[in-house]
């Protein structure tokens, strides 16, 4: 963002808009690009801030993504690609923003701090301390503890036998509570070490009606697509995007 001559705060609006199709704690390449079409906000002639992303590219390792917003005629808003698939899916790719894989999910794993070999049926994503972890899936909150093992610890019961657990966090979000409903991306909490941790990093795992799943094989269930009746209207909106995307020399690549 800064080579592109904008605040690094909007690769966070980026990875939101691409967070079911792209991890970004493990997806990003050296070569990557991307271009965006974006609002910029003003009070007197003063600029005050980015409003919506309207448009936006991605290619990930040769991959083109491609985000266009838009908003039907019930007022809902939404990013979709050039043929009016949802973006949005059942599950993000991952719960945490700007981190690294340190530990995959595995049968057999040498733990860090017993020295003995035992499943790990999740993935550790390090990041600095407090980094937030968002819910991957809307959910009703099962479990909120601490234990010597896991530290502190949240639960979250999604549908179709759909289970996520975060571990070693450092704290929970304000307003977190058993038996509370949250929302697919909301802040659920930060990252620590406490319990059994080396570092500071969260232990995500997934479980499919009690069964231990690797999270990275996490499912892509889509919502609905643009209605019939809006494609026009739809299509009408995407050719204009395009077009002053096609005129814009903003493109970034990315240097890890």
């Amino acid at each position: 963002m800064k080579k592109a001559g904008y605040c690094p705060s909007l690769a966070w609006k980026l990875s939101d808009i691409f967070a079911w199709d792209i991890d970004f704690a493990k997806d990003i390449q050296t070569g990557d690009r991307f271009q965006l079409l974006v609002e910029k906000q003003f009070r007197h002639d003063e600029y005050k801030g980015y409003g919506q992303v309207l448009a936006a590219v991605f290619v990930n390792n040769g991959n083109p993504y491609r985000a266009f917003r838009y908003t039907d005629t019930k007022g809902r808003a939404g990013y979709y690609d050039e043929k009016g698939k949802s973006l949005q899916k059942s599950f993000l790719k991952s719960p945490v923003n700007y981190s690294r894989i340190s530990s995959h999910f595995s049968n057999s794993r040498l733990h860090p701090i017993l020295k003995v070999k035992r499943p790990h049926p999740g993935i550790d994503y390090a990041a600095p301390k407090n980094t937030p972890i968002k819910t991957v899936a809307d959910g009703v909150i099962s479990e909120m503890a601490y234990n010597k093992t896991m530290g502190r610890y949240m639960t979250i019961q999604h549908v179709n036998g759909y289970e996520t657990c975060y571990l070693h966090m450092n704290g929970f979000a304000k307003g977190m509570k058993k038996d509370g409903a949250v929302s697919q991306g909301d802040v659920i909490g930060y990252v620590g070490k406490t319990g059994l941790a080396t570092g500071y990093h969260l232990d995500f795992r997934m479980t499919k009606n009690g069964r231990h799943i690797n999270p990275l094989d996490t499912p892509k269930i889509q919502v609905e697509p643009i209605p019939e009746e809006e494609m026009d209207r739809f299509e009408n909106r995407v050719a204009e995007y395009v077009e002053k995307l096609t005129d814009s020399q903003s493109v970034a690549l990315s240097s890890p």
